[in-house]
C-alpha cells in the first residue's frame, strides 16, 4: 500500500465475531469438500485526512455494518517520531508516512485529536480498531534496508500508549503491518514477534458488553503470495498454535492487493496448491483498486477471490482524476452499489479450497515453527 497518507481499512464481519472469530460458525456447512457462507464481507482501505472532511466517508462505512461487526484500520499518516523530509516543514511527508503520528505536533495533535474521538464511535457501532505500523523497506523512495524493528516496537507502543488509562472503547484491537516482509522465510521469526507484541499490548473487543474476546490481533498485508509465503501461514494465522481449544491467536493476511488487470490477468485461476483445503476465509483478504467505474466486472473480481479462498474482499475504481490515491475516497457509486449488493446477497457463497472448522485447521497447520525473534530481517 502507498503509505503517503492517512488511512484506514476497514473489514466488516458476520458470523466470525458472533463465534469468537475460531468455531466455525452455524451458517458454514461442508459442500462435496467445499466450504459454503451465507455472505462475504468487505475490507474499505480508506486514506482520511483526520479531519471534518472525513465524516461522510466514517459515517458511509459504519452505516454498511449490517452485521454490527466490522474491522477499521486507522492512520494518522506518520510514525512516532514525526520527522520528515523537510525537518520542520509541519505537513511535509514523513520519512514513514504512516503510523500513530508523534505528539505534542502541531499539525498531527488535532488529526489525533479527532481520530480518538472516531475510535469510541467505530466502537460503538461494532467496529474493531486496528493501528496502522508500517514494517517496510526504507527510505520510501528507495529502499535500502527493512525498517527497524525498535522502530516499529514505538509506533505500536505509541498506540498503546494512546489507549493508556482510557476507557476501553477509546483503545485499538490490534495492530495492521503494511509492506510486511515475505521476500524468504528468514523473516517469519520477526513476523511472530510482532504478533506476539500485538497480542501483549492491546485486547480484542475489550469494549463489547461481555468484554475481551482474547488479546489483541495483527493483520499482515503481504499483497501477494510467493511460495516462501507458505511458512508464514503455517505460523501466523493461528501463531502457531494447533489446540482446536486455544482459539484466542488469530491473524488475518492481505493475499492479493493489486490493480484490476493485473488481479484479472496475472493471478491464477485457483490458489497454490499448499494453500488449498487447509485454511479457514476467514483469514484472509483480497484487495483490488484501478476497477472499472462502470462496477461490471466487481462479480468476477469476488468471484476469483472466493476462489482464493478469501472471505474479505475491496474493490476500487479509484484513483479517479485529478486525484493519485487509491484509496482517498470510497468506490464510486456504481462500484459501491455492486459491493453492497453482492455483500448482502442471500446464502450461500462457496470457498472451493477452505476449511469449515478449526480442527481442520489446526492439523493442516501443524508445522514446527522457529522462535519468534525481534531481529530485522536483511533487505530485501
Amino acid at each position: 500500500m502507498n503509505t503517503r497518507e492517512s488511512r484506514v481499512l476497514f473489514i466488516s464481519v458476520s458470523a466470525l465475531i458472533v463465534t469468537g472469530c475460531a468455531n466455525a460458525p452455524d451458517d458454514i456447512t461442508e459442500v462435496q469438500s467445499a466450504v459454503r457462507f451465507d455472505n462475504e464481507s468487505i475490507a474499505t482501505p480508506a486514506f482520511y485526512n483526520n479531519d471534518s472532511g472525513s465524516d461522510a466517508d466514517y459515517t458511509k462505512i459504519m452505516n454498511f455494518n449490517p452485521y454490527g461487526n466490522a474491522f477499521i484500520i486507522v492512520n494518522i499518516g506518520c510514525d512516532y517520531s514525526g520527522a520528515r523530509t523537510q525537518p520542520g516543514n509541519l505537513g511535509s511527508p514523513c520519512l514513514v508516512a504512516g503510523g500513530p503520528g508523534p505528539l505534542n505536533d502541531s499539525f498531527f495533535g488535532p488529526k489525533i485529536s479527532y481520530l480518538a474521538s472516531k475510535i469510541g464511535q467505530l466502537h460503538d457501532a461494532g467496529v474493531f480498531v486496528f493501528g496502522y505500523v508500517y514494517t517496510g523497506g526504507i527510505p520510501l523512495s528507495a529502499p535500502t534496508q527493512y525498517r527497524n524493528t525498535s522502530d516499529i516496537d514505538a509506533d505500536i507502543n505509541r498506540w498503546a500508549q494512546y489507549g493508556a488509562g482510557q476507557a476501553a472503547r477509546l483503545k485499538v484491537d490490534g495492530i495492521f503491518f503494511d509492506a510486511s516482509y515475505r521476500s524468504t522465510t528468514s523473516g517469519v521469526a520477526a513476523a511472530e514477534y510482532l504478533s506476539d507484541r500485538a497480542q501483549s499490548s492491546f485486547q480484542f473487543g475489550a469494549w463489547l458488553s461481555f468484554g475481551s474476546l482474547g488479546p489483541g490481533r495483527s493483520i499482515f498485508n503481504w499483497g501477494d503470495v510467493p511460495a516462501s509465503m507458505q511458512t508464514y501461514v503455517n505460523c501466523l494465522t493461528r501463531r502457531g498454535h494447533t489446540d482446536p481449544n486455544d482459539q484466542s491467536h488469530w491473524n488475518y493476511l492481505v493475499l492479493h492487493e493489486k490493480a484490476e488487470s493485473d488481479y484479472l490477468n496475472s493471478v491464477a485461476a485457483t490458489p497454490v496448491s499448499w494453500l488449498q483445503n487447509t485454511t479457514s476465509p476467514y483469514h484472509f483478504i483480497t484487495i483490488v483498486h484501478h476497477a472499472a467505474t462502470s462496477g461490471s466486472t466487481v462479480p468476477t473480481i469476488l468471484s476469483k477471490s472466493r476462489d482464493w479462498n478469501s472471505f474479505f474482499a475491496y474493490v476500487t475504481d479509484s484513483p479517479v482524476p485529478p486525484s493519485n490515491s487509491r484509496y482517498a475516497t470510497t468506490p464510486g457509486q456504481n462500484v459501491w452499489s455492486q459491493l453492497m449488493s453482492a455483500m448482502n446477497a442471500p446464502c450461500c457463497k462457496t470457498y472451493q479450497y477452505g476449511v469449515s472448522t478449526i480442527s481442520a485447521e489446526t492439523n493442516a497447520l501443524n508445522a514446527s515453527c522457529v522462535a519468534a525473534n525481534p531481529a530485522t530481517p536483511s533487505y530485501p
